[in-house]
């Protein structure tokens, strides 16, 4: 009964003295967290998405994203009902000038910059849209930031022919 009751005692010791830690470590925890500023904090503008020919499972979207907050902004997803999924990605060129892309899981817009998501550089990558999208239709993305919250931003589907090229081209096809 008595070794029953020493061992008690230490379990309880033991557990006591966690609680402490397990606070502080909550406390830091959180901290960390509150150093990411929320979406609320980004301005975006010139958001677009590059027409695709009818049945193309991708589509690429643009934008530029201003974080006018005083904390960095990390956005971890892009997503729209009108397409199966978004990604975020990065094209790059290595040293032998060969381009790639990858998908990338987070993009950090720093205090007070703007980074661009632009051909050549960070973009999205919009697969299997749910419907036909043409030149001036609008697509609704929303923005997921790593503090949890989200904002949803209207960028116009573009044509990138030249005016006068499309109907040109179907006309020379139609030849």
């Amino acid at each position: 009964m008595k070794s029953e009751r020493k061992k008690y005692s230490a379990v309880v010791r033991r557990s006591l003295l966690t609680i402490p830690l397990m606070a502080a470590l909550l406390t830091v925890g959180s901290g960390l967290a509150w150093a990411d500023g929320g979406c609320d904090a980004l301005s975006v503008t010139a958001a677009w998405v590059r027409a695709a020919p009818t049945g193309a499972p991708v589509m690429g979207g643009y934008m530029q994203v201003t974080n006018t907050g005083a904390d960095k902004v990390t956005l971890t997803a892009v997503s729209s009902s009108q397409f199966e999924r978004v990604q975020m990605h990065e094209s790059t060129v290595d040293d032998n000038g060969m381009a790639s892309m990858q998908p990338v899981s987070a993009v950090a817009v720093p205090a007070g910059q703007t980074v661009a998501f632009a051909p050549g550089g960070y973009h999205l990558m919009l697969f299997d849209p749910q419907q036909e999208l043409a030149a001036g239709d609008d697509v609704t993305l929303t923005l997921q930031c790593a503090d949890g919250g989200d904002t949803n931003v209207t960028a116009t589907v573009r044509d990138m022919l030249p005016k006068g090229k499309k109907h040109m081209q179907h006309m020379h096809h139609g030849n």
